[in-house]
């Protein structure tokens, strides 16, 4: 077995142990008692569950921690009450432009509007989802 596939084993064993999708089938099963009695789609419920977990096992795999970052700040942006008229600039790391090319810089902020533009739809999503839920 390679050891990517090993690596894989170890974490799929990890999330069976610490009761992960039990956890997982839980909250998805209140969600759909909610869902029921909201007169919301049960079908929605579920896809958004399955794509909350595909982002989630996607995210640890490969996490450094500047995603998660990155969600927290498009999310503290998205939540206060100013208008925000340069969210890409509020979000630049400094220490990552300082020294590099202009290819490399603009290389940088093209990938940082991208998740930018993704974060963002997330939690629209995810407000969505919570807004039609809680009735």
């Amino acid at each position: 077995m390679s050891k990517c596939m090993k690596e894989l084993a170890v974490e799929a064993k990890k999330r069976l142990k610490g009761g992960y999708w039990t956890n997982y089938l839980e909250r998805r099963d209140e969600d759909m008692d909610q869902a029921r009695r909201c007169g919301v789609s049960e079908d929605y419920v579920a896809r958004a569950f399955r794509g909350r977990a595909k982002e989630e096992l996607i995210l640890r795999k490969k996490d450094d921690g500047r995603e998660r970052d990155l969600y927290e700040k498009v999310k503290a942006m998205l939540d206060c009450d100013e208008i925000v008229l340069d969210p890409i600039g509020r979000l630049i790391d400094e220490g990552r432009i300082e020294g590099a090319t202009e290819g490399e810089i603009e290389r940088y902020i093209l990938e940082l509007s991208g998740a930018y533009v993704k974060i963002k739809r997330k939690i629209r999503e995810e407000e969505e989802y919570n807004r039609l839920i809680s009735g």
